[in-house]
């Protein structure tokens, strides 16, 4: 804590100082990784993906030394976390038992010692009040503030009783002076009689160690063991009746277990500075009334340890529940465990916090890309950290090539004229699908065991073992220099034996591939609908009468006629909140189109269709791939056509307008929008709101069929990453498996219509980074 105040000093004034002190402790609890680059974006949103909860715990050593000069940035994504709320610091602490009444003089008190080291202050009783009184009261309950300041010299300060043996009924109204009680560890159920109490226990090893070594008792360092620098240990760590490591911490661990089987706990640790682990999360197998498996946390110091914190561990089970929370501190020349002190959560007013999350932040890492993954369950303190597995260009293009096989294989043969499929054809194509999306999941996770896995695999195990529920959210986001990644999201699901049916993620969760931008909330009237139909489809569907049919009363309908037309809507002064293309198309990527490769799957697909009728959309298709005039990616319609460059150099969508794109044809999303190449990026570089593409060829008949399941639900006020999520669900009911190729790039809220019933205009999630 005596970093933490020396930190804040140098603040350029209290609100700052406030928020800084908010934010560092809330991201410490959340298992803020202080260790990489300070991303205030990043800590925004993982901020504000704790919704109404949010836990404070003394931040380590390492935070102060990475955030040195980065108050402004780190106070800024405070404020930033709160942009969908009706104000922007908490207000409340949540009520927990046992409680804890604050007087307002308390408060007083307490934060004027919180500001005494802060010399540029004049600190009275109303200056201190500038504090937020939630950080104020969070700060005195945890005790390390006036445990730890007081031993740097810091006078004035009172040992706040922290009320922790207090007994009794909560008050049945506290306002807002007041703050209550600490957020303990959650307590599970308590196990089958008979389960002997068990503690963790935490040792310091000599060396490397990995799953499945035998310990010596003579490997495990003695208690007033000093670590050298540049020198390899390791931490282990478990769950015994009987400890073979450092003493100190002595609470008992509830274990989560509904009966007597064997349960998966994850225990992620955290360093200081100096200090680099190679995993952060790993698992701990714990049989009924018996020790857990250890954990091995292999690490090296960059300079010798002789006193303070050098880690922290905490307990989680699959669904997230804190099970225990210690560090591993050198105190008087000893090593000894110590409880961190309970946090206690913020409240802010309520907002539409996403409950069930899982953030997937794409870096690039040497030679390929590397995951930093955040997952929040339930509102819980979001587990963060990064995943260690590089995915390399050429896995990922391998992985590419066969699904974009799979697609257009089922697309120009058994699927060429129809909608969906038989049962046993439909099984089959799953399990081909499924084989596919394994490989995505080794990809993103690893496939190691043993003493070859490592945090990307526990995070796997956690996911796999313990699903996100229905519903949830998956988003993907790519740093600047990871634009070029490309991943079929929609098909990825977790490792299952061949005959199993498969769980795709696109078929579970909303997918949204996000960018940061603006919100797009829905017109006050109808939307209005621009619609670009290529004709040489009428041989084939009716979509004219299948798009005035989905949009009814509900939304204006303008179908253009000519390029003219086209041009004259894009960059309209006012333009329409939807822009569908219903055409051919190629992707961008390449200036001389598609790779040789996918037109040899095309062209030798189209070669087994039954005559020329058949045949005659896909003979185009291949003639469109020969343009190399490096235009890019194309749209077709009729004579003509819309160029990826041609887009690139007309201004369009003015007014701060931010229409939703709806690309309805071949591989017109085969290029992520990260990517610098794309219809989809185009689009939205122009500040659209999201874009719908497609990552495979599609046939006429399943593109209409789409149109009319999704169209009517975003004009009925569904938001975009739940009507997709409900589409892909129906076509699959159906035996169609080709919904999921259609994916979003951009904010999966977007809204073109208010919700059913809803008064006003929906109050939208905040920018994601």
């Amino acid at each position: 804590m005596r970093s933490l105040v020396q930190l804040v000093s140098g603040a350029a004034s209290l609100r700052e100082a406030s928020d800084a002190m908010a934010a560092l402790g809330v991201l410490t609890a959340a298992g803020w990784d202080w260790t990489t680059d300070f991303d205030p974006a990043r800590a925004a949103a993982a901020m504000a993906a704790l919704g109404a909860e949010r836990s404070w715990t003394a931040p380590p050593a390492a935070a102060s030394s990475a955030m040195a000069g980065q108050l402004p940035a780190l106070a800024a994504a405070w404020r930033q976390s709160f942009a969908a709320a009706s104000d922007d610091r908490p207000v409340r602490l949540k009520v927990r038992k046992p409680p804890v009444r604050w007087q307002r003089e308390q408060v007083e008190d307490i934060a004027a010692v919180m500001l005494a080291p802060i010399a540029t202050f004049a600190v009275d009783r109303l200056t201190a009040l500038a504090l937020d009184r939630a950080l104020v009261g969070s700060v005195a309950v945890s005790g390390r503030l006036a445990r730890e300041v007081a031993g740097a010299g810091v006078t004035g300060w009172i040992d706040v009783d922290p009320g922790f043996a207090r007994s009794g009924a909560a008050p049945a109204s506290v306002g807002d002076e007041s703050f209550e009680t600490v957020l303990t560890p959650e307590s599970a159920e308590p196990g089958p009689d008979g389960e002997a109490e068990r503690f963790v226990d935490l040792a310091l090893l000599a060396d490397h160690y990995a799953a499945g070594d035998i310990v010596a008792a003579e490997a495990r360092l003695p208690a007033t063991a000093s670590l050298a620098a540049d020198a390899d240990y390791t931490i282990e760590v478990a769950i015994r009746a009987d400890r073979l490591g450092f003493g100190g911490a002595q609470k008992a661990i509830a274990a989560p277990r509904q009966g007597r089987e064997t349960i998966t706990v994850y225990a992620r640790v955290t360093a200081r500075a100096g200090v680099v682990f190679e995993d952060m999360l790993l698992p701990l197998a714990w049989p009924h009334d018996a020790d857990s498996t250890p954990a091995f946390f292999r690490f090296r110091t960059d300079a010798a340890v002789t006193d303070g914190v050098l880690a922290e561990v905490r307990l989680l089970s699959a669904d997230l529940a804190l099970l225990d929370h210690v560090e591993l501190v050198r105190d008087q020349g000893e090593w000894r465990l110590r409880a961190v002190d309970a946090a206690i959560p913020f409240a802010r007013p309520a907002g539409a916090a996403e409950r069930d999350v899982l953030a997937l932040h794409v870096v690039p890492a040497g030679a390929g890309y590397a995951i930093e993954a955040t997952l929040a369950r339930d509102g819980r303190a979001p587990l963060a950290l990064p995943l260690g597995q590089t995915m390399l260009p050429a896995g990922i293009a391998d992985l590419l090539a066969g699904v974009r096989n799979h697609w257009t294989e089922l697309v120009i043969g058994t699927l060429v004229d129809k909608v969906s499929l038989s049962m046993p054809s439909y099984r089959k194509a799953s399990a081909e699908l499924a084989a596919h999306g394994r490989d995505a999941w080794r990809l993103l996770f690893g496939d190691g065991r043993g003493s070859q896995a490592g945090s990307s695999e526990a995070f796997g195990k956690l996911l796999a073992d313990s699903p996100l529920p229905p519903d949830s959210i998956i988003r993907v986001t790519c740093a600047e220099e990871a634009r070029g990644f490309v991943f079929p999201w929609t098909i990825v699901c977790p490792p299952a034996p061949a005959e199993a049916e498969p769980h795709f993620w696109g078929l579970s969760y909303r997918i949204e591939i996000a960018r940061k931008q603006g919100r797009a909330p829905p017109p006050p009237g109808a939307p209005r609908i621009t619609a670009v139909v290529d004709a040489g489809f009428a041989k084939f569907v009716d979509h004219p009468a299948t798009l005035a049919k989905a949009a009814g009363r509900a939304a204006t309908l303008a179908i253009a006629a000519d390029r003219t037309d086209i041009d004259g809507a894009l960059a309209a002064e006012d333009p329409s909140e939807l822009f569908y293309f219903f055409c051919h198309g190629i992707m961008g990527g390449a200036a001389s189109g598609l790779p040789a490769d996918i037109a040899a799957v095309i062209r030798g697909a189209a070669k087994g269709l039954p005559d020329d009728a058949a045949r005659a959309p896909w003979d185009r298709l291949l003639e469109q791939l020969k343009v190399t005039d490096g235009q890019g990616a194309r749209i077709f319609f009729g004579s003509g056509e819309l160029s990826e460059q041609g887009l690139r150099d007309s201004d369009f969508f003015k007014a701060n307008r931010r229409p939703l794109v709806f690309l309805n044809m071949c591989h017109s999303a085969a290029t992520l929008p990260a990517s610098r190449a794309g219809l989809p990026a185009v689009f939205l570089d122009r500040d659209a709101v999201a874009v719908i593409g497609t990552e495979s060829p599609i046939n006429a008949q399943f593109g209409d069929a789409f149109a009319g399941d999704l169209l009517p639900r975003l004009l009925a006020g569904q938001p975009l990453g739940a009507a997709m999520l409900a589409s892909r669900r129906k076509f699959h009911t159906a035996h169609s498996p080709l919904a999921l190729t259609y994916v979003v790039y951009g904010r999966g809220d977007t809204m073109l219509a208010p919700a059913a019933g809803a008064d006003g205009l929906a109050l939208q999630r905040e920018d994601v980074g």
